[in-house]
């Protein structure tokens, strides 16, 4: 209820009087505030520390992706590159070609020349 000033000012309080202070004793920090302010200060850097290392470890299985898939794609160029050579090995021409490099043979009437200068 409005007091009698107040009627009389239009409502408003008078000038004169203070705003109301409220009770400004000093807050105290119990101990389990303490604790529960400490305990979330520590999961929050334990999370931290944890997203932080499992990001290096995600890194670290990305980079092992990316190699494996390297090895991947030469062993399948390799793998077509023989199965080239399988079908042309019962050839005529693959066949003469194995002898004249790796055997080192020739056809009757070739001319053999030797490098003097390439010592076995």
């Amino acid at each position: 209820m409005q007091n009698f000033r107040e009627i009389a000012q239009g409502g408003r309080k008078p000038l004169t009087q203070k705003p109301s202070k409220r009770n400004k004793r000093k807050r105290t920090v119990t101990p389990m505030q303490a604790l529960k302010c400490i305990g979330f200060v520590v999961l929050a850097v334990y999370i931290c520390f944890t997203v932080i290392e499992q990001q290096k470890k995600i890194n670290e299985n990305l980079s092992t992706v990316r190699d494996f898939e390297v090895k991947i794609a030469d062993a399948n160029l390799q793998t077509e590159i023989l199965l080239e050579e399988l079908a042309k090995v019962d050839t005529d021409e693959y066949l003469e070609r194995v002898a004249r490099e790796k055997l080192k043979l020739a056809k009757p009437g070739d001319r053999i020349f030797i490098d003097s200068g390439k010592v076995r």
